[in-house]
C-alpha cells in the first residue's frame, strides 16, 4: 500500500487487516510517524501485519491517515475509498457464499446454518417445526427438449412459487440442481405441514410460459417433522430425504412424512407435462 502526494509532517494512522481466512483485526491499530515519501506507507503496513500476529502474512490492509495537526491529507481520503471498496466487497462475496445467484433464495450453504439454527431454538423453547425436502420430476426432460434457458426459466418459477405459498417466516432455498429445501417455521405439525405441502402441489399445476410454449413441472416433496422424525439435524434430513425417496419411488406423486411408525401418505401432487401454447 503506498499513499501518494502527502504532504510533510507528522500523521496518526488507523490500520484494520484482514488475513486469507476472512478475519479482520478486531480493533484498529493507531501510528504516528513521520511523513518520509513511501516509508510512510510501509511502515503502517509493517506495523498491521505485525499487530495482527502475522509471521509469512497476505491479506488486505485498509489504513486511513489523517495529520496530527488535524489538516486533510491524501491519505485518509484514500484510506475511506479503500475501505468503502473492501465493504463493498466483503458484501458481493457474502452474497453469493450464501444465495444462489440463478433463483436469489440461500443456497445449501445458508439452508444448513439456518437448519441447525432453528433446530437449537426449537429444543430451548421446545417448540417443533417442519423441513421440506423437494425434487422438480423428469426437470431432465425440460433441458433436453427445450434447452438450458427453459430448465432455468422453470427454476426461478419455482423459487417464486414457493416464496408465494410460504409465511415470510419460512425459509425456501435451492439446494442445488432442481433440489430445493424449506424449514417450516410456521407450519409445526403434521396437519401444518400437508396444509403447505398442498398449497406447493396446487402452485405447479399453473403452466409457465416460455418462449410461446407452455412448460408443465412437478414436483416430489419429502417431509419431517422435529422432534417426532428426528432430534438432530442428520436424522431430521435423512427422514425427509427417507420421504422423498418413497414420494419419487411411488411413482404416484405422493408426498410422505415418515414417522416412527412407517411412512404415511399426506397428499397428492398433479400431473405433469409438456406442450405447446
Amino acid at each position: 500500500m503506498r499513499f501518494a502526494g502527502l504532504p510533510g509532517g507528522h500523521y496518526v494512522f488507523e490500520v484494520t487487516a484482514a488475513g486469507p481466512n476472512g478475519l479482520w483485526s478486531p480493533t484498529p491499530a493507531r501510528f504516528r510517524v513521520f511523513n518520509q515519501a513511501a516509508v510512510v506507507a510501509n511502515l503502517v503496513v509493517h506495523h498491521a501485519l505485525r499487530s495482527c500476529g502475522a509471521g509469512h502474512w497476505s491479506g488486505v490492509v485498509a489504513a486511513a491517515g489523517a495529520r496530527a495537526d488535524g489538516a486533510e491529507g491524501v491519505a485518509g481520503a484514500a484510506g475511506a475509498e479503500r475501505t468503502a471498496e473492501l465493504v463493498d466487497s466483503h458484501r458481493q462475496l457474502e452474497e453469493i457464499a450464501y444465495h444462489d445467484m440463478l433463483t436469489s433464495l440461500p443456497n445449501r450453504r445458508m439452508f444448513t446454518e439456518q437448519f441447525r439454527m432453528r433446530l437449537a431454538i426449537a429444543r430451548r423453547k421446545r417448540e417443533s417445526f417442519g423441513i421440506l425436502l423437494i425434487d422438480l420430476d423428469h426437470f431432465k426432460r425440460i433441458n433436453d427438449a427445450f434447452g438450458h434457458d427453459a430448465g432455468d426459466a422453470v427454476l426461478i418459477e419455482t423459487a417464486k412459487r414457493l416464496q408465494a405459498a410460504l409465511r415470510e417466516s419460512d425459509c425456501p432455498a435451492r439446494l442445488g440442481g432442481d433440489e430445493f429445501g424449506v424449514l417450516l417455521v410456521s407450519a409445526r405439525d403434521r396437519a401444518g405441514i400437508e396444509a403447505v405441502c398442498k398449497r406447493i402441489v396446487d402452485s405447479f399445476a399453473v403452466h409457465i410460459p416460455f418462449k410461446g410454449m407452455e412448460l408443465y413441472a412437478r414436483c416430489s416433496i419429502g417431509a419431517a417433522v422435529f422432534p417426532d422424525d428426528g432430534d438432530n439435524p442428520e436424522v431430521l434430513y435423512k427422514s425427509a430425504d427417507m420421504a422423498l425417496y418413497e414420494s419419487k419411488r411411488a411413482q404416484q406423486e405422493v408426498f410422505y412424512s415418515i414417522s416412527r411408525n412407517g411412512v404415511e401418505g399426506v397428499g397428492e401432487a398433479s400431473a405433469p407435462g409438456l406442450k405447446p401454447a
